[in-house]
């Protein structure tokens, strides 16, 4: 009879640990789901953040090329008008050296 108690008390010992073993993976298991929920979450806001930045990048890159194409229009009219000769234009605070206040 005392082998058939030390086989009960050895499977009851086993399905403890089992039970136990199966707890410990069931709380790793909540723990990774929590912490991918949470690294998802995060990566939805960076996303988020991104496309932003992208739209405002490109509306400064739309802001930048007006703006460069009204120095052209300036250049092009100034040079067209003939306002200022390239060849003949001097700093106008170098031709009053000699001006007293």
């Amino acid at each position: 009879m005392e082998k058939n108690e030390i086989k009960i008390n050895l499977v009851t010992i086993l399905l403890i640990v089992a039970i136990i073993a199966i707890g410990v993976m069931g709380y790793f298991m909540y723990q990774t789901s929590v912490k991918k929920a949470e690294i998802e979450e995060r990566a939805t806001g960076l996303q988020n953040e991104k496309m932003i930045l992208e739209e405002e990048n490109a509306d400064l890159e739309d802001q930048k090329e007006k703006m460069q194409d009204t120095i052209n229009e300036l250049e092009n009219t100034i040079k067209k008008a003939n306002i200022i000769d390239d060849t003949t234009y001097t700093d106008a605070s170098s031709d009053n050296d000699n001006t007293s206040f």
